[in-house]
Order: C-alpha cells, then sequence, then structure tokens
C-alpha cells in the first residue's frame, strides 16, 4: 500500500481523477512556538501571497490570497506537555478559493514545507477543513450531498480518527444524521446576485439557514449560503502534504456525485466498497475486489487502504487489470458503468 503521495502520482492523479475546472480551498488549524510566528509569517509571506487578517475581517469572505489568522478554539491544554502549553498558540490559515487542484497542490506543498521547518504542531482540538465552490449547485444537489453523507459516514468514518467520527460527538463536527432532510433549511431562489457577488457563475442562489446546529457538521452547507462553497470539516488537523492531497481530492470526488441523484436513506449503511464504486474510482472484478478505473485512482485507492488498515478498519481489496493505465478510453468506459 501506499503511505506517501509523490508528484509523480499526484500527475496521475490530476489527469485521472480530479476536475481541474472546479476550485477549491483548504484551511489548516494548527499551534506555533509565539517566538517562531514572526518567522514562520515572513517565510509564508516569500512562498505564497498571504495576508494577515482578524477574525472579523476574515469572517464570511472569501479572499484571492490566503488568509492567515488567530485561533482562539483551539486547545492548548489538549497537548500533554506543559512547555507547548506555556510557549505556543493557535491559528488558522486558509487557501484561497479561486485555485484548481493543480495549483492548489503546489502552493499547499510549500506552506505545509515551510510549517514543518518551523515545528508546527497540530492536536486533537485541530481540524483540516475543505472548501469547494460550488458552481452548479442547487437546494436538491445539496440535498444529493447530504444524502451520500449520510448514507456513507460509517465508511467515511473509517478514514479519520476517533475523535472526528459520527459517535464521537464532537462539538465541531456533528454527524449529519439528524439534518439529513435540507428542504426545511435549503431553499431554492432564483436569483442569481449572491453567487456571483462571489464569482460564482451559472449558479443560482439557495437560501441556507445560518444556525450553528447546521453549520457545525462533517458536511456543512451553511457555507454554501454564507460563501457559495460546500465546506467538509471532518478530517483532524494535519500537517501531512500527502494526508491533504488525499482529502482533497475524496472531498471533490463527492462534491462530483452530489451533481447526479442520491437516494435519500436514513437508516441503512454503505460499506466502503460500494461507497468507492458510487464515487466510480474502482468497478467491481465479480470476485469481491475493486478495480481502479485509472492510474490515478490506483494510487489513491492504495493510500486509502493503508488509512483504513491504520485506524484499525477492513479495506476493500484492489486489483489492477494490465495495462489499463495506458488505455485512457477503457477506464473512462469502466467510470461510466
Amino acid at each position: 500500500m501506499i503511505d506517501e503521495i509523490t508528484n509523480e502520482m499526484i500527475q496521475a492523479i490530476t489527469s485521472d481523477v480530479v476536475d481541474n475546472t472546479r476550485t477549491m480551498a483548504i484551511e489548516f488549524e494548527f499551534f506555533c512556538h509565539t517566538d517562531k510566528v514572526h518567522l514562520l509569517k515572513g517565510a509564508l509571506k516569500d512562498a505564497v501571497t498571504m495576508h494577515e487578517k482578524t477574525y472579523m475581517q476574515a469572517m464570511g469572505r472569501a479572499f484571492p490570497a490566503w488568509i492567515w489568522k488567530t485561533d482562539g478554539s483551539l486547545r492548548l491544554g489538549a497537548f500533554n506537555s506543559s512547555y507547548i502549553q506555556r510557549n505556543y498558540r493557535g491559528f488558522e490559515l486558509t487557501s484561497p478559493c479561486n485555485l484548481t487542484f493543480k495549483d492548489l497542490v503546489g502552493q499547499m506543498q510549500a506552506v505545509l514545507r515551510i510549517m514543518g521547518e518551523h515545528k508546527c504542531k497540530v492536536n486533537i482540538s485541530c481540524g483540516t477543513h475543505v472548501h469547494h465552490v460550488g458552481t452548479r449547485f442547487t437546494a436538491k444537489r445539496l440535498q444529493n450531498l447530504s444524502n451520500f453523507a449520510v448514507a456513507n459516514e460509517k465508511a467515511i468514518d473509517g478514514l479519520v480518527a476517533e475523535s472526528r467520527r459520527a459517535d464521537a460527538r464532537s462539538t465541531w463536527t456533528k454527524s449529519n444524521r439528524d439534518v439529513l432532510d435540507t428542504t426545511s433549511w435549503c431553499e431554492q431562489k432564483r436569483t442569481t446576485s449572491f453567487m456571483e457577488s462571489r464569482g460564482i457563475q451559472n449558479t443560482q442562489d439557495v437560501r441556507v439557514s445560518q444556525s450553528d446546529h447546521y453549520r457545525y457538521r462533517h458536511l456543512n452547507l451553511t457555507a454554501f449560503g454564507k460563501h457559495g462553497t460546500i465546506e467538509y470539516r471532518q478530517h483532524q488537523g494535519t500537517l501531512d502534504f500527502s494526508k491533504a492531497v488525499f482529502w482533497l481530492v475524496f472531498t471533490q470526488s463527492q462534491v462530483l456525485r452530489g451533481l447526479r441523484s442520491v437516494k435519500q436513506v436514513a437508516n441503512y449503511q454503505q460499506p466502503m466498497f460500494n461507497t468507492l464504486t458510487s464515487l466510480k474510482w474502482g468497478t467491481d472484478d465479480r470476485n469481491g475486489a475493486l478495480i481502479p478505473c485509472s492510474k490515478g485512482h490506483e494510487y489513491l485507492l492504495k493510500f486509502l487502504v493503508g488509512r483504513m488498515g491504520k485506524f484499525g478498519r477492513v479495506a476493500p481489496r484492489i486489483t489492477c487489470l494490465p495495462h489499463y493505465s495506458s488505455n485512457q478510453a477503457h477506464w473512462q468506459t469502466l467510470a461510466q458503468a
């Protein structure tokens, strides 16, 4: 299996898996030593376009730059080290929302390398959140996303830390099960003015309740009514490049799945095998194994199997057809089946 996603693998994933017409952003919650904060900010500003904002300045806005802000929700007390508790402080760093996967990954690699060099840390109070710009989404398609998130919740739980799973009852990332039906809090509008104000074309506005009851979920649809994005909040804090790359692609695949109808099922949990075939990452070989739909999918599936193994979950078996990676028409046919 694969523990690290290399640049060569990213090229295949970009070519075979990702929709590079869609844009996305990622938020990293982390801690930095107070003596290194100034140096870290300087290094980041040398690598990417980055602005510092207060919480109120950044609230409800998307910027064409990386945004650094203090995060008072992060708990130093979750560290066992009294030294860290005394000398570190919590921050959030968010990428621009106008980057494709290819462009975001290039910048993210530099950002995470710098954060590693400056000994940044995460703990159980940190999260890694991904926003996908909601181009062509409607209230009905937001419902599709909710249907998928709930039906596949147990499978997706197998990819994240215990503290971020549905039964952990986290304050900041709860299950979507009790807000499955979105009809009462997501209302389709005929206007486009809000989405256009966010730079999102060909998409009608949707009025989405901004109650925290709906916000602090694995899948946060309130972001659509505030930013024009679809937010996935479930992943634990990480500064690991490969984990971040995987989560960007895995969540975008769910977004793309939401553009098609998803049946609403409240009382049945799909196994990961079914989750992955529904996302068109693989097809059934009729012997209980998944055939990846491309070389890029193969890399992702092998990484997924490794992650599930580390969390003690039984992962699907992966098998590969000879030469499928050199036959693009073949894997596209499989994906459409």
